[in-house]
């Protein structure tokens, strides 16, 4: 899609879609990953509090971001009560070894219902970014990154952000990684 893409980028005078795909241009989330066929509503930014946290505790945000907001004063539908009760039952196994073992830790939670239904992939997110930007001519996460469902060969987490003029960055961390700038955006 990049490739496709930038040539029409460079003659609009937008800028670069990427900052640098060296490191994930052979990585199967990048080279053959597709998006899930669903329709999903997607928040435009990172959810409330969910910045300077690490991967597990990003899980906890979305659970009391859904409860809190999107599902305040309804029923919570039962496909995601089940994935709230699957996560809540697995936590502190995955706390338990998030630093000792982090593969394990970033495997289990990729596994996660929650994970699989609130977290864009890669793919989704990269194209839902390209078709705002195109629709809209504003670069979505200038300042932040998303922390997706997807995971590199490694093992780590992959998230996207930081898409200014010279290109969004793509970049992997483990599960007990954090920062200022990392957080979710909410894909239901």
């Amino acid at each position: 899609l990049t490739d496709t893409l930038q040539p029409q980028f460079d003659r609009d005078r937008k800028g670069k879609i990427q900052y640098d795909t060296d490191w994930c241009k052979n990585e199967k989330f990048y080279t053959t990953d597709t998006s899930r066929p669903a329709w999903r509503l997607i928040t435009k930014d990172v959810i409330p509090d969910s910045l300077n946290h690490n991967y597990l505790q990003q899980a906890e945000d979305i659970v009391k971001y859904l409860k809190g907001t999107v599902f305040k004063g309804r029923s919570i539908p039962t496909d995601y009560q089940e994935a709230i009760a699957e996560f809540e039952k697995q936590k502190r196994g995955i706390e338990k070894n998030l630093l000792s073992n982090w593969k394990d830790s970033a495997n289990k939670l990729a596994g996660l219902k929650l994970t699989q239904m609130t977290r864009q992939t890669f793919v989704e997110q990269h194209y839902g970014w390209l078709v705002y930007f195109q629709n809209r001519n504003e670069r979505l996460l200038e300042d932040k990154y998303n922390w997706t469902g997807s995971r590199a060969s490694d093992g780590r987490l992959v998230g996207v952000g930081g898409s200014a003029a010279g290109g969004a960055y793509v970049v992997d961390w483990e599960p007990d990684g954090s920062d200022d700038d990392i957080g979710v955006v909410l894909s239901r």
